[in-house]
């Protein structure tokens, strides 16, 4: 008898008036949820809030001393956070949605990005050493190839 696979809880969040909307809400939580089946992540719990420049440069400076807007912000839960949910939380992404594109399609590709760059990072891996980057821009690259 094999094990039972449990659905993952991913929960996209506006946290202002986008342009984009609801179409980038549902993309992003499909595209979540993808990269979570390949990277092999069941029964846990994602939180992604789509921010303004604003918002994103108070994040930033706030939690990392940088006076820019990030383009990408991931924050994991605390290892002694107790949710009282049946899902392990894995944390909370906050992406950039002020960013532009010439297109919507480079825009969404661009969002896809950034997504699995914040998912990868509350997985543990970092871009601080040249070896870390090396290997987290060959799973960003192969992870945008699958989904």
């Amino acid at each position: 008898m094999g094990s039972k696979i449990k659905r993952n809880q991913i929960t996209v969040i506006s946290l202002g008036r986008g342009k984009r909307g609801l179409k980038l809400e549902k993309n992003l939580k499909t595209a979540a949820s993808a990269v979570l089946t390949v990277l092999k992540q069941s029964g846990v719990c994602l939180e992604i809030y789509l921010a303004g420049g604003q918002r994103m440069l108070s994040l930033n400076k706030k939690f990392r001393g940088k006076n820019k807007a990030a383009d990408v912000l991931s924050f994991n839960e605390p290892k002694s956070f107790i949710s009282g949910q049946s899902h392990k939380p894995l944390g909370e992404i906050f992406l950039n949605v002020a960013k532009t594109c010439k297109s919507d399609k480079s825009y969404g590709d661009y969002m896809a990005y950034l997504l699995i760059h914040g998912i990868l990072h509350l997985l543990g891996y970092n871009h601080i050493k040249k070896n870390d980057i090396i290997k987290m821009e060959r799973k960003e690259r192969q992870l945008l190839n699958k989904i």
